[in-house]
């Protein structure tokens, strides 16, 4: 669940790719510049985007967006915003969008340049801020544990949980 603007964020990945969750789409927008959302390099050229669903309509006159540059074999040299191009630096980057009632938030690697043979990437997104977003991720209790907690008199009872990706 998201909170903070957006209901929903996606990125078309390959399922036989193993996706960290550090590079996961909402690192795009999870306002930590210590992830990246990494486009899926297997994929064609038009799916190389993330995006944001807002949860109302909303007038964005400008967005910043932090390009990655953890692959120094890979340079991002161009986004679209919501179908508008803009070349980016390395660094931060206003990009002057004017998008008006916006009910997503599209943001595609539309451009980059790979510094060898062997880079393994298109690049990716460090992060995308606008004026209004404060993007939240809320994680629930798996839904086991819930159901064998229901009613139970917590209150006095530390929990925690350690969750384990592999």
């Amino acid at each position: 669940a998201y909170s903070g603007g957006i209901t929903a964020v996606q990125a078309p990945y390959s399922p036989q790719i193993a996706q960290f969750p550090e590079h996961r789409p909402f690192a795009a927008f999870d306002g930590d510049v210590r992830t990246t959302w990494i486009a899926d390099a297997e994929l064609d050229d038009p799916q190389h985007y993330v995006e944001a669903t807002l949860s109302a309509p909303r007038d964005i006159p400008y967005v910043d967006v932090l390009p990655d540059a953890s692959n120094p074999l890979v340079v991002v040299t161009h986004v679209a915003v919501n179908g508008r191009d803009f070349a980016v630096h390395p660094g931060w980057n206003r990009l002057a969008v004017r998008l008006r009632g916006a009910t997503k938030l599209h943001v595609a690697i539309t451009g980059h340049r790979t510094l060898g043979p062997q880079a393994g990437s298109v690049g990716g997104i460090r992060e995308v801020r606008a004026p209004g977003l404060h993007p939240r991720e809320y994680l629930r209790p798996p839904v086991l544990a819930e159901r064998a907690l229901a009613g139970a008199d917590l209150s006095h009872t530390p929990l925690g949980y350690v969750f384990e990706r592999t």
